[in-house]
């Protein structure tokens, strides 16, 4: 018998951001991306996942182990998440295969001054303080 997953409870994940995975929309119900997303949500559950459709079919999740699943264990699953993984990282541990977001926090104090003309900058562009200085060290340092 199938266990539903909306009955096991699996916490909200509050570590900042998502992993994100762009598959192909599938052509048919038997596909391996739906054997894969269906394996992401057993692991992360409802809460930690979320689902977006158009040309392709995009999925992002928060951190979240995948017990039991190795490149031993399930080669074809991990190949899988390795080749359509878009943002985040694959890590490979001993009893698993975890899913990071690969985002690591960074503290910063600036003058007042500074912090308000960072703040009227990303507002002039219609953009929130995190995404504006993302965007600036991103293009500063030649990444993504």
């Amino acid at each position: 018998m199938e266990t539903n997953i909306f009955n096991r409870r699996k916490k909200q994940v509050t570590a900042y951001g998502y992993a994100r995975f762009v598959f192909p929309i599938p052509r048919s119900l038997d596909s391996v991306i739906y054997q894969v997303i269906d394996e992401l949500f057993k692991a992360a559950g409802p809460y930690n996942i979320r689902v977006k459709t158009d040309e392709m079919l995009e999925v992002e999740i928060k951190k979240t182990t995948l017990a039991g699943i190795t490149e031993t264990t399930e080669p074809d699953l991990v190949n899988r998440l390795k080749t359509f993984v878009h943002s985040g990282e694959i890590v490979l541990v001993h009893n698993g295969t975890v899913i990071d977001p690969g985002y690591s926090s960074i503290l910063m104090y600036l003058p007042h001054q500074t912090k308000k003309e960072l703040l009227s900058e990303a507002e002039s562009k219609g953009m929130k303080l995190h995404d504006y200085l993302t965007e600036f060290f991103n293009n500063k340092f030649g990444l993504k």
